[in-house]
């Protein structure tokens, strides 16, 4: 569905903060909103675009973060 543009990040390291996830996501395209509580292991990000969207769920899932492996999905 080309519409859709907000995609659930998960498997954070509970001591990540809002701004480490959007850092994390802004060399992907043009974050809207990002729905986020601080120390929690999971996060939804709303991009501009679907692309851009698509995008991140390939550069994030199965990443290594903090010695984590992220997990990405529409």
């Amino acid at each position: 569905d080309k519409t859709l543009k907000r995609i659930w990040i998960g498997n954070l390291p509970t001591n990540t903060n809002r701004a480490e996830l959007e850092d994390l996501c802004l060399s992907c395209g043009k974050v809207i909103k990002i729905d986020y509580r601080d120390n929690g292991t999971f996060g939804f990000v709303t991009f501009q675009s679907h692309e851009d969207a698509d995008f991140a769920i390939y550069k994030i899932n199965g990443r290594n973060f903090r010695n984590q492996v992220l997990k990405a999905r529409w």
